[in-house]
């Protein structure tokens, strides 16, 4: 204990000794200001957490009262030496689109935070860094690239720059670690309103791997919140604010130091014990988590006059928590407001008596009732596999009003039931349940001809989020996301604007329904996440942190074995061979806790120890926790003791 106080006191004292010069560019003076991120592909989560933190600082409710407001301009994939050239300091193209514009975007004052990394700088090998300490030559060259690039951000109108280095690469160590060299180098020079930032990489380490996606490079939402953590306890040392340890922050220090400190205790445990005790210091968070729907349902056959969702066999599996039970909206809303709820109401008692949940996911596009378009909504003709359909225009008063009619109707039913686990939200899509629209019309139109813009279709999602939220007030609801009219933006193709839907519709959900509302993946695969639509891996990642997020696998491993790197016909016994636990495991290092699986896996024996051992997971792990110096304090120290064991 006396070495975790003077651990510490250290701390303490050098953030003091450093703050005198570090008065210029204050950052909470009450001043509008504009926090530009720029960074790569570890960049993703921790701004948003940021963002949050700053507001709880100010006591923000809505984005749009914000004081400072935190704006990332990163790439992923692209150190320092793809933004600018480190030989003559003129930026590159990506500067050019990405960073620039991002700065002078702004009317307020900018303050770039620049977490990056001199992978590239010495050589196209991008393994090759600093050795060590006495590695002079690449260190001054370390700190001259570190000082072109600030340079050049206060020439394209930045205030002052905060430079950070990469966080724990296993990898890539020691020369990772030893970029911290050639930053404490740049800051010897004293360069005017160029600011070292925050140790990142000490934050990070303790967490490898408990921290890290499945990739064990990325950091998720765990190492997502070490990270803003550190980044908002550097700002708030700028400015001259240390925070003080409390009490129960120093207990719960020795606490974790004497539970992580055991030789036999595992990683995991230790990082258990870690998140349980954030959770007691974030009541908010808790309460959201326990509203948050967790645990393995089934994805099962949508729910018709001849078929159930609610497979009887299913209550008999221990890991399966819930079903998904999907029908049309033309099959309850017989005709305007005549309502047959007999198929909903049967799927409510089968899963009542089997003691399943039940999420609930009301089909909308080519499932809205024919009768609406005699009740003069527009219509949108395209073919979907083959076939011709109709869906209303989503932007559509009459049909917004009929479907708001409707999940009043839906919500008075069933909101109460304690056997309902969650909504999805759904609106007039390519397939009724997903966000996405049909490319063209049958005939060949495109959606400008039939008066589409992003304002539209944002609104009309914003008000569909509206009426769910007051039909279904403490019901947990989510909205699944995926770019609308073309590829993922992070994919670098098409027209770059397929991503912005998603992202304004979650994030007014989110701000007006912060106590209910998450994001939903259906196409949940680890290639779906990392390589087709990153951008809303982000989202959901992102989401998770600040409320929950939710997935449905892509498909079955079972029957679509090609889904998850395999070929048709796959032996039962070589599945797990497959990308399938990868995925899983994708969705929890994420911090998703609600996985839904398809019926044909959920009973497929060579599955169900995978399966029990994903549900005792989400299970088991709390939330992390928001906003909590003393759960990352106390994380790092048992970090600290922990490599002292091995050493």
């Amino acid at each position: 204990m006396k070495n975790v106080l003077t651990l510490y006191c250290f701390l303490v004292a050098s953030s003091y000794l450093t703050s005198a010069r570090l008065q210029a560019s204050t950052i909470f003076d009450d001043q509008a200001k504009t926090l530009v991120v720029n960074g790569y592909s570890t960049s993703v989560l921790w701004p948003i957490l940021l963002q949050e933190k700053i507001d709880d600082l100010y006591g923000i409710a809505d984005p749009a009262d914000r004081v400072v407001t935190v704006v990332k301009a990163i790439q992923p994939g692209n150190p320092l030496a793809n933004w600018i050239d480190v030989a003559t300091g003129e930026p590159t193209q990506l500067w050019l689109d990405v960073l620039r514009p991002a700065i002078q975007a702004s009317i307020e004052p900018v303050i770039v935070l620049a977490q990056q990394s001199l992978q590239g700088v010495y050589s196209t090998d991008r393994t090759v860094g600093i050795e060590g300490p006495n590695d002079l030559i690449r260190i001054e060259q370390g700190a001259d690239a570190f000082e072109l690039y600030g340079n050049q951000l206060l020439s394209d109108g930045a205030e002052a720059v905060h430079i950070a280095t990469h966080i724990y690469k296993v990898t890539q160590e020691p020369e990772i670690e030893n970029e911290k060299y050639a930053l404490e180098a740049l800051t010897n020079r004293y360069p005017d309103h160029l600011f070292a930032g925050p140790d990142v990489w000490t934050a990070t380490e303790p967490l490898w791997p408990i921290g890290f996606q499945a990739d064990q490079l990325h950091p998720n939402v765990i190492g997502a919140e070490a990270m803003a953590d550190a980044w908002f306890d550097h700002l708030l040392a700028h400015d001259g604010n240390v925070p003080e340890p409390t009490g129960l922050c120093l207990g719960l220090a020795a606490i974790v130091v004497m539970i992580c400190g055991r030789k036999r205790a595992s990683y995991l445990h230790c990082s258990v014990v870690v998140l349980a005790l954030a959770a007691t210091l974030s009541p908010n968070k808790v309460a959201m988590a326990q509203q948050s729907p967790v645990g393995i349902y089934c994805s099962c056959p949508p729910t018709s006059d001849n078929s159930n969702s609610v497979l009887t066999d299913l209550g008999d599996l221990e890991f399966v928590d819930g079903v998904l039970v999907r029908l049309g909206w033309d099959e309850i809303e017989i005709a305007p407001g005549v309502y047959n709820w007999d198929n909903l109401d049967r799927q409510f008692q089968l899963a009542t008596a089997a003691g399943l949940g039940i999420s609930l996911g009301i089909v909308n596009g080519q499932r809205a009732p024919s009768w609406l378009h005699s009740e003069g909504a527009e219509v949108f003709e395209y073919d979907l596999r083959g076939e011709t359909k109709t869906m209303p225009i989503p932007w559509d008063n009459v049909y917004l009003g009929a479907w708001d009619s409707f999940v009043q109707e839906l919500g008075s039913r069933y909101a109460d039931n304690a056997t309902l686990d969650l909504v999805h939200i759904t609106h007039s899509t390519l397939n009724g349940f997903e966000m996405q629209l049909p490319a063209s019309s049958a005939s060949g139109g495109t959606w400008e001809q039939a008066g589409y813009s992003t304002v539209l279709h944002v609104d009309s999602w914003n008000t569909v989020t509206d009426s769910f939220a007051k039909a279904f007030p403490t019901t947990a609801l989510d909205i699944e996301i995926h770019p609308v009219l073309g590829p993922d933006d992070l994919r670098g193709i098409g027209d770059g604007d397929n991503n912005q839907v998603a992202q304004q519709v979650i994030s007014y959900g989110v701000s007006q329904h912060p106590d209910q509302l998450g994001a939903f993946a259906a196409w949940w695969s680890l290639g779906n996440a990392q390589e087709v639509y990153p951008g809303m891996s982000e989202i959901i990642q992102s989401t998770a942190a600040a409320t929950f997020g939710t997935v449905q696998i892509v498909g079955s491993v079972t029957n679509q074995p090609e889904r998850f790197g395999g070929e048709a016909g796959t032996a039962p016994a070589d599945l797990l061979e497959l990308e399938f636990d990868e995925t899983l495991e994708l969705a929890l290092s994420s911090g998703i806790n609600y996985l839904e699986v398809w019926n044909a896996d959920l009973l497929n024996p060579e599955l169900g120890g995978l399966l029990k051992s994903v549900h005792a997971q989400i299970h088991a792990i709390p939330e992390p926790s928001s906003a909590t110096l003393c759960a990352i304090i106390t994380m790092s120290w048992a970090g600290l003791f922990r490599s002292r064991e091995k050493t």
